[in-house]
């Protein structure tokens, strides 16, 4: 994964390679920027002088390089945010607030999901440098930069790099929706390589980590890449978290769905905790992808607290 680190500009001079020579007409004008890092490390680097002007670049600025090696101007992220703002929605917000408690009231703009789906696109196809630069810095202050960052990932198409953002992304995630909105679809592509990933993820102690390891596991591992083995992952996860129990028993009612004969003897046998198993009957029942006569069966497999 590339990092865009940012600098910030202490000196922009003339470049005076040519001595007492005339610049050759036909050699573009340079100038040569002086950096520092977060650090305090400084770097002199050749940039186009005119590139600089255009870009309004000057000395206290904050840059970093894009693709091509070039210096841009670090305001992605307030334009971001100022875009955001400009589709909030008070009503929304308010809304989120009661979906996602324990979160801080002011990190809600209220944007709302389809406009950040195709906001997303728009940033994607006009800035990728932008989105690189956004994806790299965390944390974000507002839930629905989050979102934004989520739903980014989705479209992020090399295996490789998207499973590096993910990584640095999970343990900033603090709520259910910003978890369930991460759904990668080039994971969908590479179950094989993402394995090893999910099983540690259904394995850690942080609650959307887990979770979305668990999520990982419903949505890309119960058709055909389906392997009875997997079934074990969740039900080896000792929590007393709501939201990691909530995945937990999705995963069994919708594994009840896909793979009955396979699933059905983690309810018989009690292999669960009492509150999951509860709960996966309840909402296999309710499912219209179980029949009746299993619905009924199901009913006889709840346990007494």
């Amino acid at each position: 994964m590339k990092k865009y680190a940012i600098y910030t500009v202490c000196e922009i001079s003339e470049d005076m390679d040519f001595g007492c020579e005339e610049r050759p007409a036909d050699v573009q004008r340079m100038a040569v920027v002086t950096l520092t890092d977060p650090k305090g490390a400084s770097l002199q680097v050749k940039q186009p002088d005119d590139m600089l002007y255009e870009r309004e670049i000057e000395e206290g600025d904050s840059v970093y390089f894009d693709l091509d090696g070039q210096l841009q101007k670090f305001h992605i992220i307030e334009e971001i945010e100022n875009n955001l703002r400009g589709m909030a929605d008070e009503k929304n917000a308010a809304f989120q607030r009661k979906l996602t408690p324990g979160i801080a009231p002011e990190r809600f703009l209220g944007t709302r999901v389809p406009a950040l789906r195709s906001y997303a696109k728009e940033l994607a196809k006009q800035s990728p440098d932008g989105c690189m630069v956004f994806l790299e810095t965390l944390p974000h202050p507002y839930y629905d930069e989050d979102l934004l960052h989520a739903i980014l990932l989705g479209g992020i198409k090399e295996f490789d790099r998207c499973a590096a953002h993910v990584e640095a992304f999970l343990p900033y995630i603090d709520n259910w929706a910003v978890c369930d909105t991460l759904r990668p679809a080039v994971f969908k592509k590479n179950t094989e390589r993402l394995l090893p990933k999910v099983q540690e993820w259904v394995a850690s102690k942080k609650t959307y980590i887990c979770r979305f390891g668990v999520g990982m596991l419903l949505s890309y591992y119960l058709d055909e890449t389906f392997a009875p083995e997997y079934l074990a992952l969740p039900a080896a996860v000792s929590s007393e978290e709501y939201y990691v129990n909530m995945m937990i028993t999705w995963y069994y009612a919708t594994a009840l769905a896909k793979q009955w004969e396979s699933t059905i003897p983690y309810l018989q046998e009690n292999r669960l905790p009492v509150w999951v198993h509860n709960k996966t009957i309840q909402k296999a029942r309710e499912s219209c992808r179980i029949t009746e006569e299993q619905k009924e069966y199901l009913k006889g497999l709840q346990r007494r607290r």
